[in-house]
């Protein structure tokens, strides 16, 4: 097991322009919502998910010939049946699992305690939905001899993965009891401590860091940073993860992930920092010598990166992270540009490269443009290898926006529609585009039904709001916007608009 998924987000577009007293430009400020891309550090179960197209298919053969044969183990036709639905292979899928649950029946018919058996039969009951069987079977006491390890593995999974991490821990110390230097036990711990303390410092920890550093004297708040990410890293306990590596000292997962939870803590932390600073030309330096980890963390991604196996794309994911923190946009590029050239099937490889390009023209250098045109140029490079998300359908339309074409917008968002009917964030930036044309009530009708779907979303709020505004409903402007504060306490565009409502509506 090791899911650990973690999203890092940047490069947001919609209008910012504050309040404007003309009505035409008043409606210039109806927002587009915000297209997000991110780099994404990927632990998934096993190397399944890492083969590349070819790889899946060369396997998918291998493996159909032998369960032909009849010479395919029961787990080994599981990973048949998860290769087959990765590759879209429905009817097959279903077939060889009916095949395969015939198979395990007539196997615990004869033999109820075979290992193999048993695990199989909880993933294909997992696959399904229902997890009651795992806990039917570990309450039998004979099976809870060391020999049935792979049932608490896949019982700390459950709990894992439904965010009972205390639970999770308690059933590998199980595991860890009989066989201390059981890695795949280590790096399941290490994984949960890892992710539970990630979801603190996303749900609580960041709030009150946030406050903290905005408070903090501009001398301070380096060395103030460093502190917070040390503190946070001796929380985790990457101890077990360092037995693992004393076990395996080459494997390529265990480096990987102590540079990429330690970058993915780092970062989270620079943008936090970094959204602190006003002035522009002041971005905190992140370098070996103010913040000294970065040196362990590229320790551990390089050592990662002389064994990263042909499909796997985190440690580029990671280093291109890392660049990015220490400024080094050119070599960030250069490794999710790796990324998209080891996994061009992939949509994270794309994104990586985006994120990086838009953060560097938007959040540093402030040349929205430039960041319109590069991801676009990515956008179509990957539109040669497989389909677009609606993101990027979006951001092709950015500069007809920028150039003011909202009839051609309206045309080409008519196409996206019949694709993706009913999705809040294409209604909404249809609703903007609406409301930016003149067509007030026609973008009411697109935002109303965009907030059926997406009821906090503070952009769709703003743009009721402001909707209501330029059809002079002060008393129904002041509920949409009160909300979207609600959302956004921070949000000075809302505030503003607010303001003048109160002023009117009186």
């Amino acid at each position: 097991m090791r899911i650990f998924i973690a999203l890092l987000c940047i490069a947001t577009f919609g209008a910012s322009q504050g309040m404007l007293a003309d009505e035409q430009e008043l409606m210039e400020t109806a927002r587009l919502g915000s297209v997000t891309y991110n780099i994404s550090i990927r632990f998934w179960e096993d190397e399944i998910r890492e083969f590349t197209p070819p790889e899946r298919k060369d396997a998918i053969n291998e493996l159909s010939s032998r369960f032909d044969k009849g010479t395919l183990s029961p787990l080994e036709t599981f990973e048949l049946v998860r290769l087959l639905s990765i590759d879209g292979r429905s009817e097959e899928e279903e077939k060889t699992i009916e095949l395969l649950a015939t198979r395990v029946d007539n196997i615990l018919a004869a033999d109820p305690k075979n290992h193999q058996a048993l695990v199989t039969s909880v993933k294909l009951e997992s696959r399904k939905g229902n997890n009651d069987i795992l806990f039917s079977l570990l309450a039998d006491t004979t099976l809870q001899d060391i020999t049935y390890r792979s049932l608490f593995i896949e019982l700390s999974n459950l709990h894992f993965g439904s965010g009972n991490y205390e639970k999770a821990e308690e059933v590998i110390d199980y595991v860890l009891a009989v066989d201390s230097l059981d890695t795949e036990a280590l790096m399941t711990k290490a994984s949960i401590r890892a992710t539970s303390m990630i979801y603190r410092i996303l749900t609580q920890g960041f709030v009150i860091f946030t406050e903290e550093i905005e408070q903090t004297e501009p001398k301070d708040r380096l060395p103030n940073t460093v502190k917070q990410i040390n503190d946070k890293y001796k929380q985790i306990d990457f101890s077990y993860v360092e037995k693992a590596i004393q076990v395996d000292p080459e494997n390529f997962e265990f480096h990987c992930f102590m540079g990429t939870v330690k970058e993915f803590i780092l970062y989270l932390h620079y943008l936090v920092i970094l959204a602190a600073i006003e002035e522009e030309d002041s971005l905190p330096r992140f370098t070996e010598e103010t913040v000294p980890v970065l040196k362990d963390i590229k320790e551990s991604l390089e050592h990662a990166l002389e064994t990263k196996p042909p499909g796997d794309i985190d440690v580029f994911m990671a280093l291109a992270m890392h660049y990015l923190v220490v400024a080094d946009y050119g070599t960030a590029r250069s490794y999710a540009q790796k990324a998209i050239e080891a996994r061009p099937d992939l949509d994270q490889s794309y994104d990586a490269l985006i994120t990086v390009i838009n953060f560097q023209r938007q959040a540093v250098e402030d040349d929205v443009e430039a960041g319109f045109n590069e991801s676009i140029e990515v956008i179509e490079k990957k539109k040669q290898s497989k389909p677009l998300q609606l993101i990027d359908r979006l951001m092709q339309l950015h500069p007809l926006v920028y150039e003011g074409e909202y009839e051609e917008v309206k045309k080409k968002l008519e196409f996206i529609e019949e694709d993706y009917p009913n999705e809040a964030s294409l209604l909404l930036f249809k609703g903007g585009v609406l409301l930016r044309m003149g067509k007030v009530d026609e973008g009411i009708s697109a935002l109303s039904l965009a907030k059926m779907i997406d009821v906090k979303n503070e952009d769709i709020l703003y743009n009721l709001g402001l909707a209501s505004v330029l059809k002079k409903d002060y008393g129904e402007a002041k509920v949409y916007l009160e909300a979207a504060l609600e959302v956004d306490p921070s949000d000075e565009e809302v505030k503003s608009l607010l303001e003048e409502v109160n002023a009117k509506f009186k």
